[in-house]
């Protein structure tokens, strides 16, 4: 019964998503800048958020009166050419980036459907191919990283593979949190939808840390709920389908995910797709 109560919290996760809000690692949200590079955020009072572009196109999370989760979508995608330094070699040079989104959707993976990039575009040096993701690192991962970018184990896998993926391999060489490592290569896979072998690679690197989450002791509780139903529908994308199978009928018995109505419309739907051995992307049913 621990975690009955942060299903809400998972939905709200949706919605940030949704509105191009979204949750990091830890219990702290991560709000990607809107139209204007300013993004308002106010907490919800009950687990049922309304998300909804301000006046200005700046992303609002307000408190919503129903029962129900209502989700608008942010402001129309622009994007711009940025000057990016890398850390690690110091090349400067122009990176294409996005600042805000339009997102009418969501698919069944987490991927946002709309008019923006999924995921937002990150830069890669020209030079010696680190991804930018922090232009002032502190020193200890500073050296960390040079000497792992510097590697032939690096160099070999950055021409055949995407930024994302580049990513979650430099967010392991420094030791970090092993679910956003997990949402990292889920995004990746959303980079190359249309090949299916390495999309399935990404999946599987993806599947393997949400595994290593939920068999670990330090388990946030609507971490836990998200971890479940992302490894559920992995699962179910590499034709894995009894296990996929077994996940989702046992987390539809469960009360720790049966009080919420969204919830088990999204299992139920994972239960119909499994039934009919579909392993292609799907959206959600909001």
């Amino acid at each position: 019964m621990r975690f009955a109560k942060n299903v809400g919290v998972w939905l709200i996760c949706l919605s940030f998503f949704l509105a191009g809000v979204q949750p990091g690692a830890t219990d702290t949200a991560v709000v990607q800048p809107g139209s204007t590079d300013t993004t308002v955020e106010r907490p919800a009072t009950t687990a049922t958020t309304v998300v909804q572009p301000s006046a200005t196109g700046a992303t609002v999370v307000q408190p919503s009166a129903t029962g129900t989760a209502v989700v608008q979508p942010s402001a129309t995608g622009t994007a711009t050419d940025t000057d990016v330094t890398c850390p690690l070699c110091h090349t400067s040079f122009k990176a294409h980036t996005d600042y805000s989104s339009s997102r009418l959707g969501m698919r069944l993976d987490l991927k946002p459907l709309g008019t923006t990039a999924a995921p937002w575009i990150i830069p890669k040096c020209p030079n010696c191919h680190f991804i930018v993701y922090d232009q002032d690192l502190i020193d200890t991962d500073q050296e960390l990283l040079l000497k792992f970018v510097n590697s032939l184990e690096y160099q070999d896998i950055v021409p055949d593979n995407s930024t994302y993926f580049l990513l979650a391999r430099l967010q392991e060489a420094l030791g970090m949190d092993t679910y956003e490592i997990a949402h990292t290569y889920l995004k990746a896979s959303w980079q190359v939808d249309t090949d299916r072998a390495k999309c399935g690679k990404y999946l599987e690197a993806s599947l393997a840390k949400f595994q290593a989450y939920l068999a670990s002791d330090k388990i946030i509780p609507h971490q836990y709920v998200m971890a479940e139903m992302v490894s559920g529908e992995i699962e179910r994308r590499l034709g894995k389908f009894e296990q996929a199978l077994s996940r989702f009928s046992r987390l539809q018995k469960s009360s720790e995910f049966s009080g919420s109505s969204t919830v088990m419309s999204i299992i139920d739907y994972q239960l119909e797709l499994i039934g009919a051995k579909d392993s292609d992307p799907h959206d959600i049913k909001m």
